[in-house]
């Protein structure tokens, strides 16, 4: 699963509970003492989600499912040398999951695919701020584009 989906489906988890119920989550994420912090959000996370659906202009692939999927696969394990992968960036109070999404798995595939000699930071600020053909800045933008 992309990490632009997994953000985005967590994100949407959040957006229809209530605070309690967030700072019981964070609570419990915050005892496993990962390497980031967990904290109830208090405001409304929907502005936040920036994707615009219904529109995609990336090619229509039949791909088969495979069995052979090990159960558990953690990127930061397999490539221990693509310092992107352990980041988790912080797109503030902007509408710009497209861009952040998009913006760490270009990072991370240029670092997965050279090796770990490219350990490159694609801008997700410079896909907010200067690609209007990608989305409305803050007020949402297309992932695929």
């Amino acid at each position: 699963m992309s990490k632009l989906l997994i953000v985005f489906l967590f994100a949407l988890t959040l957006c229809d509970i209530s605070v309690d119920r967030q700072k019981e989550i964070a609570h419990k994420v915050n005892k496993l003492r990962t390497t980031w912090t967990a904290q109830a959000y208090d405001k409304d996370l929907k502005p936040k989600l920036g994707a615009i659906l219904g529109f995609n202009d990336l090619p229509e692939k039949n791909i088969k499912p495979r069995n052979d999927l090990p159960e558990n696969y953690d990127l930061r394990t397999a490539f221990p040398n693509c310092e992107a992968i352990q980041e988790i960036r912080d797109q503030s109070e902007c509408g710009s999951c497209w861009a952040f999404g998009a913006a760490e798995v270009m990072s991370d595939r240029l670092c997965i695919k050279s090796e770990g000699k490219l350990q490159t930071r694609v801008s997700a600020q410079t896909l907010v701020t200067c690609c209007t053909a990608c989305g409305f800045g803050c007020s949402g933008g297309w992932p695929s584009r």
